[in-house]
């Protein structure tokens, strides 16, 4: 990707919106502007988080989760939000998470946030680990297991990740349900040993 700049590349990839399959079952990536830079004192910088599974945003609807994860990426200098996810289905429960569905879309989902993550490392910004602790059916865990391991075992991504703090098991900590003063407190993150 010699001479593209990343930022550009990054807002082609996942432009500001929604990236939704047809059917609007699946929801690879949702991207926000969230500050401008009139005064061109300070570059755009994007920030990522991946989460464990889309809720209700879109296009045009932010839900409680996508609200406060603008918040915390404002608050860290960012003008972009992009939210991607471990599982690219998108449930309000991640018990209503078909496995055959998240089977056929995994590759397809992994593939591209590997590729956004490193687009935003370099074009500046932060990748934020933020699935919390794992739900859902067994298969639907394992699944979810395997994307956190390939995602934070990439090589252009090892060590690159950061979280909010760490729960009990070592997993990310929800951006719902942490203090808004949590974006102060970022921390590295890498899997915990033996999971997945």
């Amino acid at each position: 990707m010699n001479g593209v700049d990343p930022l550009a590349e990054l807002l082609r990839r996942a432009p500001v919106g929604a990236r939704l399959d047809s059917n609007r079952l699946n929801r690879y990536s949702l991207t926000r502007k969230i500050a401008d830079d009139f005064d061109g004192s300070q570059a755009n910088r994007p920030i990522l988080f991946c989460g464990y599974n889309p809720s209700t945003a879109d296009e045009t609807t932010d839900d409680r989760t996508l609200r406060r994860e603008i918040a915390f990426a404002r608050d860290l200098g960012g003008t972009y939000l992009v939210k991607v996810n471990l599982l690219s289905q998108r449930a309000t429960k991640p018990e209503k998470i078909d496995i055959a569905e998240a089977e056929r879309s995994f590759d397809e989902n992994v593939t591209l946030v590997t590729e956004l993550a490193a687009l935003t490392l370099r074009a500046g910004g932060k990748i934020i680990a933020a699935w919390g602790i794992p739900k859902g059916r067994k298969k639907v865990r394992a699944l979810a297991a395997k994307a956190e391991n390939l995602l934070t075992g990439k090589s252009e991504l090892v060590g690159q990740w950061q979280t909010f703090g760490l729960t009990g098991n070592g997993h990310p900590r929800h951006p719902l349900y942490l203090p808004k003063t949590a974006w102060k407190n970022l921390i590295g993150f890498a899997v915990p040993a033996g999971s997945g």
